[in-house]
């Protein structure tokens, strides 16, 4: 990890969960409201949020385990694809056997 001379954040996100850490380039912790840091993730996160919306919008997740594998997914594994409108559903594709995209 590469820290910038001046002031930045670390943000981890992790199963939804965020924490922030203000680092100077020395490594110190600065001793800042972590509340003000706490604002800005939440803003990130909404942003975050609508960028994902948007990329739904413009790349719609695949519809079975052929798709995925025509865009370049080759592992076998746990994805998402989404049967109808509604809602995303995981499953696991097998992309090896017969040519791979199977349920």
């Amino acid at each position: 990890m590469m820290l910038l001379p001046t002031l930045s954040c670390l943000v981890l996100l992790f199963a939804g969960h965020s924490l922030a850490y203000p680092f100077k380039a020395n490594g110190g912790v600065i001793g800042e409201d972590i509340s003000k840091w706490l604002d800005k993730i939440k803003i990130g996160q909404s942003i975050a949020d609508a960028i994902n919306n948007i990329a739904r919008v413009f790349m719609p997740s695949p519809m079975n385990c052929k798709e995925l594998l025509s865009r370049g997914k080759t592992h076998s594994g746990v994805y998402s694809i989404q049967r109808d409108t509604s809602r995303d559903m995981r499953v696991y594709c097998d992309m090896e056997t017969d040519g791979g995209g199977w349920l």
